[in-house]
Parts: structure tokens; sequence; C-alpha cells
């Protein structure tokens, strides 16, 4: 019977720390992430960027927010495929979800050539286009 009891009492003394060290680990993650979303985080525009402008919906955001970008081009530009990113990730569809981090949104625009302006080209394309 003894025997029971101190078997019974050491299991306990055994369990009752590994319990709180695991919810002192779980109470460290959670703190963790509302510390996540409360941090807001800076949204800048490259100064390399020409030929046009990209306005973001917001300036600051917490990590999990939709940024929308808004894209206009100068007149005779348009935003060259795949140049629109935020911290060298792509970005689809004008959007992302903000990072755990600041974000540098970059873009690159490209001068939009007018066939019908050029006879040259013009005849170039048609030949190009008859050939296939």
């Amino acid at each position: 019977m003894k025997k029971k009891i101190l078997m019974f009492i050491l299991m306990v003394c055994l369990i009752i720390p590994v319990v709180f060290i695991f919810s002192a680990c779980d109470n460290k993650s959670d703190e963790q992430s509302e510390e996540d979303q409360t941090v807001m985080y800076e949204i800048n525009i490259s100064e390399d960027i020409e030929h046009g402008t990209i306005i973001p919906s917001k300036t600051k955001a917490t990590a999990g927010e939709t940024i929308t970008l808004t894209v206009n081009p100068d007149s005779c530009y348009e935003l060259m495929n795949g140049s629109l990113k935020y911290n060298d990730q792509v970005v689809v569809d004008y959007s992302f979800v903000m990072p755990s981090e600041d974000v540098v949104i970059s873009a690159s625009f490209v001068y939009i050539v007018n066939v019908d302006s050029y006879p040259i080209l013009r005849e170039m394309v048609s030949i190009t286009h008859m050939k296939k």
C-alpha cells in the first residue's frame, strides 16, 4: 500500500512541472502572436520608380492585413509584367498580405510604342504576323 502511495506522489510530482512547462510555452506563443498583431510595419515606395506612381491603401499596417496598390503609369507608359513587387515578392492582382516586417514596393514602367505613329514599324509588324 505504501508503494502505491509513493508511486502516486512521485507521478504527481513529475506531471505537474511538465504541465506548467507546456502551458508556459503556449502562453509565450499567444503573447507573440498578439504582439505581431499590434506592431505596425511601414509600407514604403521605392525612390527608383520612374514614369509612374504606386499608391498603397495604407502607409502602416499590422501583419496579416491586406494591402491594395493603385498603379498610375505616366502618359505613354504601362506597368511592366511581373515588376510590381514588395520586398522582391511579386504582387498578384495589385494586393498582398502584410508580412511581419517593413515593406518596400518597387515597380518598372515601360514606354508604349505606338506602331501606327511609325510606318516602318507598322510594316514590320504586319510582315511578322504574315510569316506566322
